[in-house]
């Protein structure tokens, strides 16, 4: 991370999300604006409701349309269900998914410009 010099934001979300939370997550992330690479670490977060995978994929949107590379770590098998289902897998770039958020960071490191 240090090396990145801030152009990675790792983003850590934690405990089940619903919709008070989604909307929390989104005002969170809105306060930053100064990075090229986004990692969303899902890694403690046991379940989401429809509106949170809404609210994830929004975030993908928006920092791919600001052409940010965006990465998935360690969503659990509940919530990688619901998000395949609502298709906001099919909005990250192939290989940006992994289970390990050591790896998420080095490939984002490998990608910034």
């Amino acid at each position: 991370m240090g090396k990145a010099r801030g152009r990675i934001l790792l983003f850590h979300l934690a405990g089940p999300m619903s919709f008070s939370s989604a909307k929390g997550m989104s005002r969170q992330l809105a306060k930053f604006d100064q990075y090229d690479a986004l990692v969303l670490d899902l890694s403690d977060v046991p379940i989401i409701d429809y509106t949170t995978s809404r609210a994830i994929e929004d975030m993908i949107v928006d920092a791919q349309d600001l052409e940010r590379q965006v990465f998935l770590v360690g969503a659990c098998e509940a919530v990688e269900t619901l998000m395949e289902k609502q298709g906001v897998i099919d909005r990250l770039a192939r290989g940006h998914q992994y289970v390990r958020r050591i790896d998420a960071l080095e490939h984002a490191f490998r990608v910034l410009p």
